[in-house]
C-alpha cells in the first residue's frame, strides 16, 4: 500500500527538502493494470494485476476483458515478424475498456497507456520497443510519463516558507506538494485525476483524490445460494454433469439447478434480494461475455432473468474454489465439507477451462 504524502511529517526536515527537490511526479491512473507476455511467435499470455492469466472464466464473468483479448490476438496476427523477434518480452500497461473504467473519466478513444517493457530482469522504454508495431487506428495508444515540476528555486522557496507549519501540523503536505506540479499538460484524465505518485529513490508517497470504494458482496445472501445449491446437488446426481471442461461442467450444473430447482421452487427468488448476489463493482458495469459460454441453454437462461444470470456468475466464479468454515457466516461445517467435495470432484475430472 502506497503511503499518503501526509506521512512525510514523520521524516526529518532534511529528508523532506531532499524529497521535494528530487522526487518525480506521475499521474495516478485509475483503471485496470495488466501485462502481456510474448511466449512464442504464435502465443501470448495476458495477465491481470494479480499475475493470474485471463482465462475463459474471466471472459465470461466480465465482457470488459473481451476487447483486451481481441486486441492482442489481432496484433499477434498482424505483426507476426515483430512478435517472432520479441519472444520473451513482456509489457505492463493500463487498459481502458471504456471512458470511465472505475472512478475517473478519460478520452473515449484511449485504449492503452504503456508503463514499461521488460525482458528477463531488464526494463526497457516501451515506446522504443513498440515503435514498429502497427496498432489499429480505431483506438489510441500512449505511454506513461513524468509530470513537469516547477523550478528548483521555486521548490526551495516553497520549502522555506512552509516547512515549519508542515512539521507542526498547521498546513497540509497535500496542498504544498500539489504546487510542485508545473502544469496539467501531461495529465491523461479529462477531468480530475485519481491522484499523484511521488517517488524518490525507494520511497513512494501519493496524493489520492476522494473516490467511491467498492462495496463487498453481502455474504448471507451469497452463502444462502451456495447452501441451496449444495442441498439440490445432494438430491440430484451431480457427478454425471461433470465433463472435461470446467465451464461446460458449470453450465450443466447450473442448467439442472435452475430448470429442476429454482424455476419450480423459487427458493432463491423468494428468500434473498437479488442485489445480495450481484458482483460488486464501481465505474462502468459490464455484462457477461455470452460469446464464451459453451452452452446454448445457459445463454438463454441468463438472458431470461437477471437473477439466473447472477446465480450463474456465482457458481462459475466459485465452483473451482474451496471454502473455509472460519470465513463463512451462514454455511455450516457440514455444508462447507459438502461444497469442497463437489469442488474436488469437478477439479479431478476437469482437463481444461
Amino acid at each position: 500500500m502506497i503511503k499518503s504524502i501526509e506521512k512525510l511529517v514523520e521524516q526529518s526536515s532534511k529528508y523532506i527538502k531532499d524529497f521535494m527537490l528530487n522526487c518525480t511526479i506521475e499521474e495516478k491512473i485509475d483503471t485496470h493494470y495488466v501485462s502481456v507476455e510474448i511466449i512464442s511467435k504464435n502465443e501470448i499470455k495476458i495477465k491481470k494485476a494479480n499475475g493470474k492469466e485471463i482465462d475463459r472464466v474471466d471472459l465470461i464473468l466480465n465482457s470488459m476483458w473481451n476487447k483486451l483479448f481481441l486486441d492482442w490476438n489481432y496484433l499477434l496476427l498482424s505483426n507476426k515478424e515483430w512478435f517472432e523477434k520479441h519472444v520473451g518480452y513482456g509489457f505492463k500497461m493500463f487498459y481502458f475498456p471504456c471512458e470511465k473504467p472505475i472512478n475517473t473519466v478519460y478520452d473515449k478513444d484511449l485504449r492503452y497507456i504503456f508503463d514499461y517493457a521488460y525482458y528477463n530482469d531488464e526494463i526497457f522504454d516501451p515506446e522504443k520497443v513498440l515503435a514498429d508495431v502497427k496498432f489499429p487506428d480505431a483506438y489510441k495508444v500512449d505511454y506513461k510519463c513524468l509530470l513537469n515540476k516547477v523550478s528548483l528555486s521555486s521548490i526551495r522557496a516553497l520549502y522555506q516558507h512552509h516547512i515549519k507549519k508542515l512539521l507542526e501540523g498547521e498546513e497540509s503536505f497535500t496542498e504544498v506538494f500539489l504546487r510542485l506540479i508545473k502544469d496539467d499538460s501531461k495529465i491523461f484524465a479529462t477531468e480530475k485525476p485519481e491522484g499523484y505518485i511521488f517517488k524518490y529513490r525507494k520511497k513512494i508517497f501519493q496524493i489520492k483524490n476522494d473516490k467511491i470504494e467498492v462495496e463487498s458482496q453481502e455474504k448471507s445472501s451469497y452463502e444462502f445460494l451456495l447452501s441451496d445449491f449444495i442441498k439440490f446437488s445432494k438430491m440430484h446426481n451431480y457427478s454425471d454433469k461433470i465433463v472435461a471442461s470446467y465451464t461446460k461442467t458449470v453450465c450443466n450444473l447450473f442448467n439442472n439447478y435452475i430448470i429442476n430447482g429454482e424455476k419450480i421452487n423459487h427458493t432463491i427468488e423468494n428468500n434473498i434480494d437479488i442485489s445480495g448476489i450481484e458482483s460488486p463493482y464501481i465505474g462502468t458495469k459490464f455484462d457477461i461475455g455470452y460469446e464464451y459460454i459453451p452452452d446454448q441453454v445457459t445463454k438463454e437462461l441468463c438472458r431470461e432473468s437477471e437473477l439466473y444470470k447472477n446465480i450463474f456468475k456465482v457458481l462459475l466464479a466459485n465452483l473451482r474454489k474451496g471454502k473455509d468454515e472460519t470465513h463463512c457466516i451462514f454455511l455450516t461445517k457440514k455444508e462447507v465439507n459438502e461444497w469442497n467435495m463437489i469442488m474436488k470432484s469437478i477439479k479431478i475430472r476437469n482437463l481444461y477451462i
